[in-house]
């Protein structure tokens, strides 16, 4: 009798709630809406239900309006905020997503997830002309300077939808018509630039398990020596670098004085796996200080329309001592995944030229394009691969990645249980390297 009591209770509790659905909302500027002045402008989210208070406006693959002052709730169910927008440009921003569900009613239902754009006016009326011709300059580029034209099919897979680039009206909706259509391939170097701003076409969707905080937790002993820089000691004579760019000199250098500071270590973790790339010079720089003799560790070949197979003859690519010191031979685990592109993949196959060093995690990103720009008129630039990049032993890596030495499965599950299988790994294999 008390257990039928007790459901009776806990169904007449939740009764209120039943038929009741996610709170939804509405958007002023309306989602899809074009034209907007350019400008200071307000951007008001309104709910059907009573919210709680909380909020979670989320970034989207698109520009965010750079926000002014804080967003603030004008009553239970509007909140408001402010924004610069410029002239000629779509924005997008989200309402809750993957991992941010702040928006939720006062009975606790969390909102459903949205997607809003906008469009921007203020942008000169492109001639129809202008707009041929720039299809005319994008094919021959396509056909003539793109480097992976064969790996990704373009004759036989990809054609552009010319009457829907013709029906943009100005530069910067041509511009981010003619990025969706260059995203059907997959090539993350592919990009388009306009008015200052880059607009990315191919975008990745890959899991990348790892976190510097989990690995701080982990380590303990952490000193972030920039934002994309971080050391620690482990027992046993053991540096651990991460390096998450090659792009910041600081980032760089740094990391290049933790290990100089180190020389006499008994190992090293040098960490990739956040590095999507930068400077291929900075890159060399750090690696040269573990070889005491020139190393290959790369070749690639570039775009050569004149020539009978349109690429000039193969380039390769040398690793130097960096000096000024002794070159350090102690052993070196590096901690490679998919998050790993372009010059950062460069610095993989340094590390991998050398004899003492040890690749350690799964297939890095495989994307390397050097790439060059084309000038599409009124102001819109094609940035294309330019090269085909090989290791060392001259097999290409574009799609496919360099894999490690040792393969370590990792997940997701992993690391929002606060685990680095990867890492953890590398720690037990330098321990016996080193103990040897």
């Amino acid at each position: 009798m008390r257990l039928v009591m007790l459901l009776i209770l806990v169904l007449a509790a939740l009764a209120p709630l039943q038929g009741q659905e996610a709170p939804r909302c509405r958007t002023e500027p309306a989602d899809g809406a074009t034209d907007l002045r350019p400008g200071r402008i307000e951007i008001t989210i309104r709910f059907d239900q009573d919210m709680d208070g909380g909020m979670s406006v989320t970034m989207t693959d698109l520009p965010f309006p750079r926000m002014i002052g804080k967003p603030r709730w004008l009553d239970e169910r509007s909140l408001r905020f402010e924004a610069e927008v410029a002239a000629d440009r779509r924005y997008g921003f989200g309402i809750n997503g993957a991992g941010y569900d702040g928006f939720k009613s006062k009975d606790g239902r969390i909102a459903a997830t949205r997607l809003v754009s906008f469009r921007t006016g203020g942008g000169h009326e492109l001639e129809e002309g202008e707009k041929r011709e720039a299809i005319r300059r994008l094919e021959t580029a396509l056909a003539r300077d793109y480097s992976y034209r064969k790996l990704h099919r373009l004759e036989q897979s990809f054609e552009l939808d010319r009457e829907a680039l013709l029906a943009t009206a100005s530069p910067g909706a041509f511009a981010e018509r003619l990025a969706e259509e260059l995203a059907r391939i997959p090539d993350p170097h592919l990009s388009l630039q306009i008015d200052g701003r880059i607009l990315p076409c191919y975008r990745r969707r890959y899991e990348n398990p790892v976190s510097a905080r989990v690995v701080a937790r982990r380590l303990g002993d952490w000193k972030q020596i920039t934002p994309a820089c971080a050391s620690a000691d482990l027992e046993g004579g053991i540096r651990y670098l991460m390096l998450a760019s090659l792009s910041d000199e600081d980032s760089v250098g740094g990391a290049i004085a933790a290990i100089q500071d180190a020389a006499s270590a008994r190992g090293f973790i040098i960490d990739l796996r956040l590095n999507g790339g930068g400077n291929e010079m900075l890159g060399r720089a750090l690696a040269g200080l573990f070889t005491a003799e020139k190393r290959l560790y790369a070749r690639h070949r570039s775009v050569a329309p004149e020539a009978d197979d349109g690429f000039g003859p193969v380039k390769e690519r040398w690793l130097e001592p960096a000096g000024p010191g002794p070159a350090i031979t102690a052993p070196v685990v590096v901690l490679i995944g998919p998050g790993i592109l372009s010059s950062a993949e460069a610095l993989v196959l340094m590390f991998r030229a050398l004899p003492q060093s040890t690749l350690i995690g799964n297939p890095t990103g495989g994307s390397s394009g050097n790439p060059q720009p084309h000038d599409l008129g009124f102001g819109l630039q094609l940035n294309l691969p330019s090269w085909i990049a090989y290791d060392a032993e001259g097999r290409p890596f574009e799609g496919c990645g360099i894999a490690p030495d040792l393969v370590v499965p990792c997940s997701m599950a992993d690391l929002r249980a606060g685990r680095d299988p990867v890492l953890e790994r590398g720690i037990a294999f330098l321990r016996q390297a080193i103990s040897r």
